[in-house]
């Protein structure tokens, strides 16, 4: 499955919407009004980075123009990169997240908040090949965006539930004793629902989270507040891919697998998976460990065992009796299990006795062909 999607210049826009102006504090030297230290070719200003990220104080003046382009330059970078770094960290955290403690009841899934368990964003953002080497004033931004986001995808995480999905239809009739490992059916993870979906699809929350893990010196030096800007900005592209992402993730390859404890031919051939705990992996083929919680209901017939035939035509009853799997099982287990009917297996029906009789071995014919004889014909 994909990963996030980010819309880039959805956060350049939202950026831009702020209305930050640079070069308000300059010295009235640097102003157009200035008409001794301006000439005519400082007059023209073009902006060079579209969409631009902050406003110029005067227009046209080329020497705030070029200062907005270098700086919102730097604010662009540092922008795209770090969603690029939150998007390697989503993918390391997909090949690590799993479901646990699923109960599995034949057809349906039922998981409780907290079912979905996987490691935090906040370590595996700061070593994101993209930004591990950053330091100084950026690596402080770097650790606030990477709080802020593992924070708000923590609390989306722990109540994430799985509310009794249709992932097994297989498990309602199988016939066996055993069922082998098979996948659920894929859905998407939206169908998992979450009372916090709010704090990863909101751009309100993820801000917010980020603006208090910033270092207080920085937000006592930015007057102007850029940083809120800042985290306004991937905050709203990160709530879109979260989105955006939720439906197009499926879950699926979670491998199920248990005793079928209803299951005793002949009489009862096929049998549902009963109630089971499980733990299963995400995304990803593997087995799950399943623990029944049910106790085998009783069938079948009476408590004493048929005698053994001893005569010479008993032999194919004896053989019937005892090379067939299925009657050796059913026999054993009604022993075992008590039975509301007074039915016993001597009294069923013997459908061994309608195939002819065999004779004894001594009485068989020979079935051994002579070999061609080697020596021709004379």
């Amino acid at each position: 499955m994909p990963g996030l999607t980010f819309i880039k210049i959805l956060g350049n826009l939202k950026f831009f919407t702020h209305g930050l102006k640079l070069g308000t504090e300059w010295k009235s030297s640097f102003s157009i009004k200035d008409e001794a230290q301006f000439h005519s070719g400082d007059r023209k200003a073009i902006p060079q980075l579209i969409p631009p990220w902050f406003m110029a104080a005067e227009m046209p003046n080329k020497y705030h123009q070029e200062t907005c382009d270098k700086i919102g330059k730097e604010y662009k970078d540092f922008h795209d990169t770090m969603l690029d770094a939150i998007g390697f960290a989503h993918n390391m955290w997909k090949l690590q997240a799993k479901f646990k403690d699923l109960k599995v009841n034949a057809l349906t899934a039922l998981g409780t908040p907290g079912c979905l368990d996987g490691p935090e964003l906040e370590s595996l953002i700061k070593q994101a090949p993209q930004v591990a080497a950053w330091t100084g004033n950026k690596a402080k931004h770097r650790d606030a965006v990477a709080k802020g986001v593992s924070q708000c995808f923590k609390k989306w995480q722990d109540k994430v539930m799985v509310p009794g999905l249709p992932w097994y239809p297989a498990f309602v009739v199988f016939p066996g004793p055993m069922a082998p490992p098979m996948p659920n059916i894929p859905m998407p993870l939206i169908c998992c629902p979450s009372p916090m979906m709010t704090e990863i699809c909101m751009p309100n929350s993820m801000a917010k989270a980020m603006d208090d893990a910033l270092d207080g010196g920085l937000k006592n030096k930015d007057k102007t507040k850029q940083y809120e800007a800042l985290h306004d900005a991937i905050a709203t592209v990160l709530a879109l891919a979260f989105l955006m992402w939720l439906p197009m993730q499926q879950v699926m390859l979670v491998m199920g697998k248990g005793q079928i404890p209803t299951f005793a031919p002949p009489f009862v051939p096929v049998g549902p998976l009963p109630s089971w705990l499980a733990r299963a992996r995400f995304g990803e083929p593997t087995s799950i460990r399943l623990w029944s919680v049910l106790q085998l209901p009783t069938f079948g017939a009476g408590t004493s065992r048929p005698a053994r035939d001893r005569s010479s035509r008993g032999w194919l009853r004896n053989w019937t009796s005892s090379t067939s799997g299925s009657t050796q099982r059913a026999t054993s287990r009604a022993r075992r299990l008590p039975s509301p009917s007074s039915r016993r297996l001597e009294q069923l029906p013997r459908w061994h006795l309608r195939f002819p009789k065999i004779p004894p071995n001594s009485m068989r014919p020979s079935t051994r062909r002579s070999l061609p004889s080697m020596v021709p014909p004379t």
